[in-house]
């Protein structure tokens, strides 16, 4: 269980670094509501997903890793490598 926990909190960190890097608003809930449109989610799924409550189905985590051009592995927390 804790291996889980870590893992979604380096999902969160890595994806809204990530973020960050687009300009998107700062984590809160214009980032929730932008986050929701990019990827056609509801608000509170934006929301868990970006504040670390639950991890992206796979389908979902490799669109996120497409639109922001970085590895699903090194989002996933699978390596520490970033290409």
């Amino acid at each position: 269980m804790k291996a889980m926990v870590i893992k979604r909190q380096l999902f969160k960190k890595r994806l809204n670094d990530s973020l960050d890097s687009l300009e998107l608003p700062p984590l809160g809930h214009e980032r929730n509501r932008a986050f929701a449109i990019m990827f056609n989610l509801k608000i509170w799924e934006s929301a868990a997903i970006l504040n670390g409550h639950i991890l992206p189905n796979p389908t979902l985590l490799n669109n996120i890793a497409a639109e922001l051009d970085i590895d699903v592995s090194w989002l996933s927390g699978e390596t520490d490598d970033k290409p």
